[in-house]
């Protein structure tokens, strides 16, 4: 009986420490789907600004949401003036990538930096924060 007991004892210890490196294993897949989700979301959005699709850009704004329509209006006129400058100065983009992404609050924000290549060959890092919004990544 005491054998019995202590067999199903080790059963059971050898079981509860297998579950958290199962639990860890799917925590670190999910993370890597997120990050991915949210790296492609701050490209794709990246080069909507850079392809002069600013409406696209700012109804991708989560904090776009509960504004008026002329805060909207003023939001794609300051990114058409920003792109303006960008081509003036520097010709443009010429590519863009994803240096690293920081995960935050279980997976739901990132912080996705971006190297911003433009044609006249300099180069800058930048911050691009998403959010996803329980269905879709979005511009935080």
């Amino acid at each position: 009986m005491l054998r019995s007991f202590l067999s199903s004892l080790g059963l059971l210890l050898t079981a509860s420490f297998l579950l958290p490196s199962c639990n860890s294993k799917e925590d670190a897949a999910e993370k890597q789907v997120h990050t991915e989700q949210a790296d492609s979301a701050a490209l794709y959005y990246y080069q909507l600004r850079a392809k002069g699709q600013f409406a696209d850009y700012v109804a991708a704004m989560e904090s776009c949401d509960s504004t008026t329509e002329a805060y909207r209006k003023q939001m794609e006129r300051l990114l058409r003036h920003h792109q303006q400058k960008v081509v003036e100065e520097k010709q443009g983009l010429a590519s863009v990538r994803v240096e690293r992404t920081e995960m935050y609050d279980s997976n739901r924000v990132a912080n996705v930096f971006l190297t911003v290549t433009y044609k006249d060959g300099t180069h800058e890092e930048i911050l691009f924060p998403v959010v996803y919004d329980g269905h879709h990544w979005r511009v935080r």
